[in-house]
């Protein structure tokens, strides 16, 4: 599974200087792809280039040293990210999935603070910020990764799993959405492709399930003939509509 790093190095090229730079003095750099201040305007925030990796960096925005930050494993790459507060941003990962050479972002927010503390799920870890959730096609339950879906049936498919989440235990649980169902507040949807063979629709029904356990009974979308995503114009409408119905409902 990912691990959050801090990121405890000095970037050389930043040179320490008496007087805070604009925040257009970071984007000379190609190295950064985005850059944002927090609300003080103390801190910057950057995705980065870091040893071949796209990670997230915290800068001290008068003495140009980075003071904390998160570099995911594997072959995931830091999508995007916003400031919370002075002390804490939400962030997406774009993963790398068996047998694609594209990174896609799932859409999982998570939060961490800006030293790289405290990484967690966002509906998780700040359950009171959000009014409503959805998972869509979603991996729920990590102990069933090795005996489900088409990744441990491929050549070279148990080994990718061996890398990045591992056999230990109380690690999968610890990482798997299901072991947390009563720390989640927010009203929930779910929606998975009943054709799912990447992440077979096992995962969904395992959280529906820790859901109704801890009284939480989400709304359910499953689509008929579709997989790991909504491929077919009538998939979509019936995604969307089922979506934006949810969404009317909890947040208007």
């Amino acid at each position: 599974m990912r691990a959050l790093l801090f990121i405890v190095c000095v970037v050389s090229s930043l040179v320490v200087q008496a007087n805070p730079q604009p925040l257009e003095y970071f984007l000379k750099d190609s190295d950064y792809l985005d850059v944002a201040l927090s609300p003080s305007g103390e801190r910057i925030a950057a995705r980065a280039q870091f040893d071949g990796k796209i990670v997230l960096v915290v800068m001290d925005r008068e003495t140009k040293k980075i003071i904390g930050g998160i570099q995911p494993d594997s072959d995931d790459a830091i999508s995007s990210f916003s400031w919370v507060n002075e002390d804490r941003l939400v962030f997406t990962y774009a993963q790398q999935f068996f047998g694609s050479d594209q990174r896609s972002s799932m859409g999982e927010l998570y939060a961490v603070n800006f030293d790289g503390s405290d990484p967690d799920m966002l509906a998780v870890r700040e359950p009171e910020m959000l009014r409503c959730v959805v998972g869509y096609v979603g991996v729920y339950d990590l102990n069933i990764m090795y005996s489900t879906g088409d990744i441990p049936k491929s050549w070279g498919g148990a080994g990718y799993l061996e890398r990045v989440i591992g056999r230990e235990k109380a690690a999968l649980d610890e990482f798997s959405p299901t072991t947390h169902a009563a720390r989640i507040k927010a009203t929930p949807m779910l929606i998975h492709g009943e054709d799912d063979i990447r992440a077979p629709i096992d995962h969904a029904y395992a959280m529906r399930d820790a859901l109704e356990e801890v009284g939480k009974d989400p709304k359910w979308l499953k689509i008929d003939d579709s997989g790991h995503g909504a491929g077919s114009l009538k998939n979509r409408l019936e995604l969307y509509e089922g979506l934006l119905g949810f969404l009317d409902s909890n947040l208007m």
